[in-house]
């Protein structure tokens, strides 16, 4: 056998292993396997579904194994939604899938489909009867559900053998698939609802917008890496109340580590400088008493925050963390006091041991502090859209795979010898060299054909 046709045949075969259903099913299988690990454990098993008093407890009794599981899985950005490589990955392997179905499923008149590649096998049935040959592979051909067509001439006889490979389920089950996440995106978007990045000073106490539910921040701490001296987690600790009753108590909420109660998802997205402040009047009275998360920043880096108060507008700044600012020394704030929102009352150095007064108002500073910006979301329906998305990929990826299949058989007498030139298409790719050699076929050489 000539070097030619070892490579021929080598080509055939790797073409082979990258078309195998067997190698798509694993990597669906793949795609299916991180999907359920991002839902079903981030963090602790079951957790945006189960109790979160549950969750806490199992946190902090884990093994250090399952806590090298979850660093390794998190380092892999599994427990991401939106913006993790493999979430993108899923849906783009969606839309490339229903983009190829399409296109095959053009009218030859409204698109022309591409050259496609033949494998290009001959066989020698030495004296065997061409007749005989034909009548059996066209037998063959005919227990395997192909359409045949007959061809005759002078020297030789052709077989054409088409199939439409059944794949009617497939179609109901991407048709399935598109109508669940269509019908989940719509009724997200009317029943559900999404508040995003509140501010939470610590100690103090949120109430969640269209629940029962409030919510109070205990503080952040920050985990740190000692080999490379940079932050790795943040982590808030958070109660959570329903009504007067405490639900969950000192919950570690993570970036990537929700807490779920009653439908609700709780979601850490932010955090920074706050100061907590005392307002007076000039009778006495107390106007103010909280903390003012410190969310923008001004033309030179200081974070700043705005609190109405009374009749004004409070505005507290401060410098960056860690950076040295000549006009707000280290322990104190700056506030700006307007009036109707435009007029300038006047600004004050406040610290701790150093209350100021503005206009009518005095201001205290009690200390300076952080706080957290907590994500609200209601989404009833996400389990029929994330269904309904599997369902559409496997549905339209297995159209894609299954589709047209051609052959064409060549049979021709030369010197008293039958002959087989066999022309299969490689998608999906069919071998029927047991079934010629079963027939008394020998394969002479194996090659590829762009007609």
């Amino acid at each position: 056998m000539s070097s030619k046709v070892r490579q021929d045949k080598a080509y055939v075969n790797n073409l082979r292993a990258l078309l195998s259903i067997r190698l798509v099913i694993l990597e669906i299988s793949i795609l299916i396997l991180v999907l359920v690990a991002a839902t079903l454990i981030p963090q602790v098993p079951l957790q945006t579904r189960g109790d979160p008093v549950k969750a806490l407890e199992w946190l902090e009794n884990r093994t250090d194994l399952q806590a090298s599981i979850t660093a390794f899985l998190s380092s892999l950005s599994i427990f991401t939604v939106s913006s993790s490589w493999w979430f993108i990955i899923l849906w783009l392997s969606i839309a490339l899938s229903v983009f190829a179905y399409l296109i095959t499923r053009f009218p030859s008149n409204v698109i022309s489909s591409p050259r496609r590649r033949y494998i290009h096998q001959t066989y020698d049935f030495g004296s065997t009867e061409p007749l005989f040959v034909a009548s059996r592979i066209r037998a063959y051909l005919s227990s395997l559900g192909f359409s045949i067509t007959l061809q005759v001439s002078d020297n030789s006889l052709a077989i054409y053998a088409t199939k439409h490979w059944k794949n009617t389920w497939l179609l109901w089950i991407a048709h399935l698939g598109f109508i669940l996440l269509l019908l989940g995106v719509i009724l997200n978007s009317i029943y559900g609802w999404q508040i995003t990045d509140i501010p939470v000073p610590n100690r103090e106490r949120l109430d969640i917008p269209r629940t029962d539910l409030s919510v109070v921040s205990n503080g952040l701490s920050t985990s740190w890496d000692p080999l490379i001296s940079s932050p790795i987690d943040y982590i808030a600790r958070i109660d959570l109340y329903e009504g007067d009753k405490k639900v969950v108590s000192n919950y570690p909420l993570r970036v990537n580590n929700p807490v779920a109660y009653e439908g609700i998802s709780l979601h850490l997205r932010s955090f920074g400088q706050a100061a907590i402040m005392r307002v007076y009047d000039t009778s006495g009275r107390l106007v103010f008493d909280g903390g003012i998360p410190l969310t923008s920043k001004d033309d030179i880096g200081r974070s700043y925050g705005v609190v109405q108060v009374e009749n004004y507008d409070l505005k507290v700044s401060v410098p960056p963390e860690n950076t040295y600012d000549p006009d707000i020394p280290a322990g104190t704030v700056k506030v700006d006091l307007y009036k109707s929102g435009t007029s300038h009352m006047g600004t004050k150095i406040v610290s701790r041991t150093a209350p100021q007064t503005i206009d009518r108002l005095r201001v205290m500073l009690l200390r300076e502090d952080r706080y957290v910006g907590l994500s609200f979301s209601y989404q009833p329906f996400s389990p029929a859209v994330w269904l309904g998305g599997g369902l559409l990929l496997v549905g339209s990826a297995g159209m894609f795979i299954r589709r047209k299949g051609k052959l064409v058989f060549d049979l021709y007498a030369n010197n008293d010898n039958c002959f087989c030139d066999l022309k299969a298409d490689c998608m999906p790719l069919i071998d029927f060299s047991r079934a010629l050699k079963s027939l008394g076929g020998k394969q002479l050489c194996t090659g590829w054909d762009n007609n």
